[in-house]
């Protein structure tokens, strides 16, 4: 019995807090981007699910105030009544990726709606802008799903710094989840929407300052991956 529990409570951490060895497994055993080989202080900082009309500009207020860039993984179904937020997003310096239209797992929809549903959004996104990179809804992908994501000219991203904020709504685990666990070359992954955004703007308010205090610089993940093709 204790064998058991003390196993669940290993995989449990794992999954909440993974090593870097994980990342490291993850970045080269599958077609997905974890985080990224630099030896700079730059980190890369992903926001999904948005946009949202009422919490997208107070997080790009933020962003600007402390001179960071975003890629943001946008639904498709959110942009047609954000044309504000998109152009201030993309004049800031911003990137918008695909998150699919909706917020729902990628790997419970068939291969075919999945496939679809990726397209549409992309097809929406390119009204404004080219979309490198995609995350799948829920985190999740199969070998099938990063096929057709790859069919489409679009990376895979996943993250290494995700302080669960989808899950739990304490700003303060959040910020000392980031700021205990970055290093050169993370992605950090927030979320828009609703009372979501609304925590994302006061962490990132809270963690940038300590960030640039540490000599990071939070750019975009195109940013920080041409970065890593430097090398």
């Amino acid at each position: 019995m204790w064998c058991c529990v003390g196993l669940a409570v290993a995989a449990f951490w794992v999954v909440v807090f993974p090593p870097r060895y994980v990342l490291w497994i993850g970045d080269r055993s599958t077609s997905a981007r974890f985080q990224f080989p630099v030896s700079e202080k730059v980190v890369a900082l992903s926001i999904d699910d948005g946009l949202d009309r009422e919490t997208t500009p107070v997080i790009l207020d933020v962003l600007e105030r402390h001179k960071a860039c975003a890629t943001f993984f946008v639904l498709g179904d959110t942009l047609t009544d954000s044309t504000a937020e998109i152009a201030n997003a993309i004049a800031a310096n911003h990137e918008l990726a695909n998150h699919q239209m909706a917020d729902q797992p990628g790997w419970k929809m068939s291969p075919s709606d999945f496939e679809q549903d990726v397209s549409e959004a992309g097809a929406v996104i390119r009204e404004y802008q080219q979309p490198i990179w995609f995350r799948p809804g829920g985190g999740f992908f199969t070998p099938e799903m990063s096929q057709a994501v790859a069919q489409q000219n679009l990376c895979l991203a996943l993250g290494s710094v995700y302080p669960w904020d989808s899950h739990q709504s304490s700003t303060e685990f959040t910020s000392d989840y980031i700021l205990g666990r970055v290093f050169p070359g993370a992605i950090i992954v927030l979320h828009d929407g609703g009372d979501r955004g609304r925590r994302t703007a006061a962490v990132l308010d809270k963690v940038l300052p300590h960030l640039v205090a540490k000599g990071y610089r939070v750019a975009t993940l195109s940013e920080v991956a041409e970065i890593a093709n430097q090398r």
